[in-house]
């Protein structure tokens, strides 16, 4: 996600003029619901003023920021399609905001066509079409990988290496016979491995 957390960055949550003041004033307050960590109440004053003005651009993007930090990328994705078909006009750097969630979750083809959409707009900054640019590259390239995939057959290596924990970053040694693992632990008796208890080591196999 740092690509995303990139662009956070570069766009700010106003995007832009002003509204009346009471939409205004009530999209205050939800920025302020969010510093608080009132999800349930910033959910519910974005979806009011989205009905009431459905082409106020910063509520999505507050609202895509929220489920980001939730680490709800289908919500975020959903939110920046709604973005786009609403305020793309008005604002089109959506398309680039919706390209880049698109590509992280997978769908390939469509952060192609929105990276190409956001080329297309007027008065797009030379950084940003650099890095569009960029990601239609690598979109090629995904999409060429995806086109011609091989035989792949994992398999369980039993309860000496895998456990209930997660297991990642394997580096296997180059004559094949050792397999170094990092493993989340609980870092005391009785935690999930699956919660904010646990800690990184390192596990050898031979």
């Amino acid at each position: 996600m740092i690509l995303f957390l990139c662009i956070c960055a570069i766009f700010p949550w106003s995007a832009q003029a002003q509204k009346n003041k009471k939409m205004e004033d009530k999209y205050d307050y939800a920025k302020k619901s969010y510093t608080k960590g009132d999800v349930k109440q910033v959910l519910k004053v974005l979806n009011e003023i989205i009905i009431e003005d459905s082409t106020y651009a910063d509520p999505y993007l507050l609202m895509a920021e929220m489920y980001y930090n939730n680490e709800k990328i289908k919500e975020m994705t959903d939110t920046y399609v709604k973005l786009v078909k609403n305020c793309g006009s008005n604002y089109p750097n959506g398309y680039f905001l919706l390209a880049n969630t698109q590509m992280y979750s997978g769908q390939i083809q469509e952060a192609k066509e929105n990276y190409k959409i956001f080329l297309n707009q007027k008065n797009v900054k030379p950084e940003l079409k650099k890095m569009a640019e960029s990601m239609i590259a690598e979109c090629d390239f995904s999409l060429d990988l995806i086109s011609k995939p091989v035989p792949f057959n994992p398999q369980n290596l039993g309860d000496s290496v895998n456990s209930v924990c997660d297991e990642y970053y394997p580096y296997l040694s180059p004559d094949e016979q050792t397999l170094v693992i990092t493993r989340k632990v609980p870092m005391f008796p009785g935690a999930d491995p699956s919660s904010d208890n646990t800690q990184e080591d390192f596990y050898i196999c031979h």
